[in-house]
């Protein structure tokens, strides 16, 4: 499992922008905008995602981990 995320700014027609991009599962990469650029409430949004981001790879984790153990036990019973 690996997980690869960032945040990138692009300039479009001349303004800075800041997303969020992520690989899925599928191996595609999938982008969120965020803002624009140098603007405190986008900084503030980039910190927000990032935190959702990670926790819900804390949850994929730990279920994962579950899932690993279960599978031990049963194999371990056997």
């Amino acid at each position: 499992m690996k997980f690869t995320y960032g945040f990138t700014t692009k300039t479009v027609k001349g303004k800075k922008y800041v997303y969020f991009w992520k690989y899925a599962g599928t191996g595609r990469k999938a982008e969120q905008y965020i803002g624009p650029a140098g603007k405190a409430e986008t900084q503030r949004k980039t910190l927000q995602v990032k935190l959702d981001y990670l926790e819900g790879l804390r949850e994929e984790i730990a279920e994962t981990i579950r899932h690993a153990k279960a599978e031990l036990d049963r194999l371990s019973s056997s």
